[in-house]
């Protein structure tokens, strides 16, 4: 009240009826989270953040008195960006305004869906494409297949099972130095792993206890010894890998060159059976993406 005018007359400095929206020094004052360095950092941006589409006095999408808030078409590009973004990135925490749930809700659904190794087994094949790659359907997804990288993962992980290479036994026993006790007890409970690969094991005569090297696989002029041991007891020490599938890595290199030669090849033809065949055997593998040699053994071409 402005004393000795005889009427009323209020002042608000930089309130809602002032000029239509917030004064410049009260934007960003709480954080609107339109990705200013000054408060939110340039990272921040507004994205899944319930501030994008704050409460009136965020300078964002609020209106005063005499209309929208300062900013105009910047404000609302802003407001836009954000929405957009809260939508491909939806979380199940964010208050969605009424026109985005229904987008939200589609987000999260996409992001539920994973392909699982069992799903191979039920894939509907198509039908072969270049005489090298398969199609097949899963629901409203469409897959392409490598038919040789499949079948060569196929290959392997069974020769990785199944394969014992020739030994070659060791006139006088070699000692394996820096062996601890642990590493012996290893060796010990894991002696299967150890005979797969063509290594066997024995005591001492001395008395001692301590583990000997015995016997030493040889594969085509190639013999192992004890640096490929103590790679696979690094490994086994790890417990990283499933011990069914562990081979030192030059007798893996060879396993996969076998495997290569024998599967099928690109520029086979193969009919329905062939090819249902290739693909419901994947389903049963260990890990069935991508063949010995890093080749990728599907992909997506569309949903």
């Amino acid at each position: 009240v402005v004393a000795g005018t005889g009427a009323a007359e209020e002042q608000l400095v930089g309130g809602p009826n002032a000029g239509g929206g917030d004064s410049e020094e009260d934007e960003g004052l709480d954080g609107d989270g339109i990705g200013s360095e000054g408060e939110g950092g340039p990272a921040d941006g507004g994205i899944g953040s319930e501030r994008v589409s704050g409460p009136a006095g965020s300078g964002i999408s609020s209106e005063g008195d005499g209309g929208a808030v300062s900013g105009g078409a910047c404000a609302g590009a802003v407001s836009s960006s954000a929405a957009l973004s809260r939508g491909r990135f939806a979380s199940a925490s964010l208050l969605a305004a009424a026109t985005g749930a229904d987008a939200e809700v589609a987000a999260e659904r996409e992001l539920a869906r994973v392909f699982n190794k069992s799903d191979f087994g039920r894939m509907q094949v198509c039908g072969q494409f270049n005489l090298g790659f398969i199609l097949a359907r899963l629901g409203r997804d469409l897959f392409i297949i490598d038919q040789h990288a499949a079948d060569e993962k196929t290959t392997f992980e069974r020769l990785q099972r199944t394969v014992v290479l020739t030994k070659q036994p060791l006139m006088v026993p070699q000692r394996m130095a820096g062996l601890s006790p642990l590493d012996e007890m290893i060796i010990r409970d894991h002696a299967d792993v150890f005979q797969r690969s063509g290594f066997e094991f024995c005591d001492a005569s001395d008395g001692s206890g301590a583990l000997m090297l015995s016997a030493v696989p040889t594969s085509r002029g190639t013999t192992l010894g004890v640096s490929d041991v103590a790679e696979l007891l690094g490994r086994l020490r790890s417990g990283q890998e499933a011990p069914a599938q562990l081979r030192p890595a030059r007798v893996r290199a060879m396993l996969a060159s076998r495997a290569c030669r024998s599967s099928i090849m690109i520029g086979r033809a193969l009919d329905g059976r062939q090819m249902r065949r290739v693909v419901e055997r994947l389903a049963g593998l260990d890990a069935p993406w991508n063949c010995p040699h890093r080749r990728p053994m599907k992909q997506e071409l569309c949903s």
